[in-house]
C-alpha cells in the first residue's frame, strides 16, 4: 500500500510540474516582442517553444543562432536597435563566454532568428520548472522500474548450464503480482517457503559449526531459482527407477541413496510430506491449485521440490528476462 501511495505522488508531482512548464502564462513573464526592446535591456534568446514538428527543425534553428552570434539560455544586452524596413539587433553578452563561443561584440542580429526572447527571470524560472519536472520525472520512472524490474545475481551451480555461478538476471516482477501462472518450462526467482528455509538454516549451521562462513543473511531473505516442471493440478511422482515423472512422464531424475541430498529426500530422514510435498518412493501426489513443482537443471547439486516440497505461487518473486553479465552470455534466459 506505501509504495502504490509514493507512485500515485509522484505521478501527480511530476504532472503538476509538466503542467507548469506547458502553462507560459504562470512565468512571471511570457514571450518578449522585439519590437519592444529598449537600449541596455537584459533579454535570453531560447529555442523553448512549442512550434517544433520535427528534431531537425530545432537543430536548423539551434544551428542559425550560433552562426549569427546567439547562443541560447546567454544573457545579451541591447546595444542599439536600427529601424527601418527590417529591424535588426546590436546585442552583447553580459558575461565572458567560453573562448569557442567568443567573437568580435556586439553582433548585429535579426531577432527573428530566435525563435524566442525571454526575461532573464522568466527563463531561469522556466529553466529551473524543467529541471524539476525532469528529476520528479526520473525519480517516477526509476520508481516504476523498482517495482517492475530487479537484477539477481545466482550464486549457485544448481541451474547449469542454462543459468551458471554468478549470472546476473534480470527479473521482471510484474506477472507475479497479478497472478498470473508460470508455465511448465519457465525460470522462477521465488522466495524460500519454511521448509527450503529450515534446510538453508541447518546447512548454514553445519558449515559454521565446521570452521566456514555460512550465509549471513535470514533464510527469509534469500532469492532461488528453478524451473517449473509441474503445476497445479499436475500429477507428480517420484521414484528410483523412473525419477521425476509429471503426469507419467519423466521429467527428471530422483535422487539417488548415496546422493549428498538424499538425507533430504526421504520420509523417515528430512519428510518433504510435512510441507504437502512429494516423498520420493510413496507414489504421486496432484499438484495443488496455486502451487508448483520445481526442479534444478544440474540435478545432482539440485536442492528443489524433491527435498522441501512443492512451492507455493506466493512466493514467486518474479521471472528471469535476460542474462545480463557476463556480456559474453547476454541475451534471453531460455526455458524449455
Amino acid at each position: 500500500v506505501g509504495g502504490r501511495r509514493r507512485l500515485e505522488m509522484s505521478a501527480i508531482i511530476t504532472a503538476a510540474a509538466f503542467a507548469f512548464l506547458l502553462q507560459p502564462r504562470w512565468l512571471p513573464s511570457k514571450s518578449l516582442e522585439p519590437s519592444e526592446f529598449k537600449e541596455g535591456q537584459v533579454v535570453v534568446p531560447t529555442l523553448a517553444t512549442r512550434r517544433w514538428r520535427t528534431s531537425a527543425e530545432w537543430k536548423q534553428a539551434r544551428a542559425d543562432m550560433f552562426s549569427a552570434g546567439l547562443y541560447p539560455g546567454v544573457d545579451y544586452v541591447v546595444v542599439q536597435r536600427a529601424g527601418g524596413r527590417k529591424m535588426l539587433l546590436s546585442v552583447k553578452p553580459t558575461y565572458p563566454l567560453i573562448a569557442r563561443l567568443e567573437r568580435e561584440w556586439p553582433v548585429v542580429v535579426d531577432p527573428t532568428v530566435a525563435p524566442r526572447w525571454m526575461d532573464p527571470l522568466a527563463y531561469n524560472v522556466l529553466t529551473a520548472c524543467f529541471a524539476v519536472g525532469a528529476a520528479l520525472g526520473g525519480l517516477l520512472l526509476a520508481l516504476l522500474l523498482s517495482t517492475t524490474l530487479t537484477l539477481s545475481v545466482v550464486p549457485s551451480s544448481s541451474m547449469e548450464p542454462a543459468v551458471m555461478p554468478s549470472d546476473v538476471l534480470l527479473v521482471e516482477k510484474v506477472r507475479p503480482r497479478l497472478g498470473r501462472t508460470a508455465p511448465r518450462g519457465s525460470l522462477v526467482l521465488f522466495s524460500p517457503p519454511p521448509a527450503l528455509q529450515h534446510i538453508v538454516r541447518e546447512r548454514a549451521a553445519e558449515i559454521r559449526a565446521n570452521g566456514g562462513s555460512g550465509s549471513a543473511a535470514p533464510a527469509e531473505r534469500l532469492l532461488f531459482v528453478k524451473r517449473v516442471v509441474a503445476v497445479a493440478g499436475d500429477s507428480v511422482a517420484i521414484d528410483a527407477v523412473r525419477g521425476v515423472s509429471v503426469n507419467g512422464e519423466s521429467v527428471g531424475p530422483a535422487i539417488s541413496s548415496d546422493s549428498h541430498l538424499s538425507p533430504l529426500a526421504y520420509a523417515d530422514k528430512g519428510d518433504p510430506a510435512s510441507h504437502g510435498g512429494v516423498v520420493q518412493g510413496q507414489g504421486a501426489q496432484i499438484v495443488p491449485v496455486g502451487e508448483y513443482f520445481v526442479l534444478g537443471d544440474n540435478a545432482d547439486v539440485s536442492v528443489d521440490s524433491r527435498c522441501w516440497g512443492f512451492l507455493p505461487g506466493g512466493s514467486v518473486a518474479g521471472m528471469p528476462l535476460l542474462r545480463v553479465l557476463p556480456l559474453a552470455r547476454f541475451g534471453p534466459v531460455a526455458d524449455r
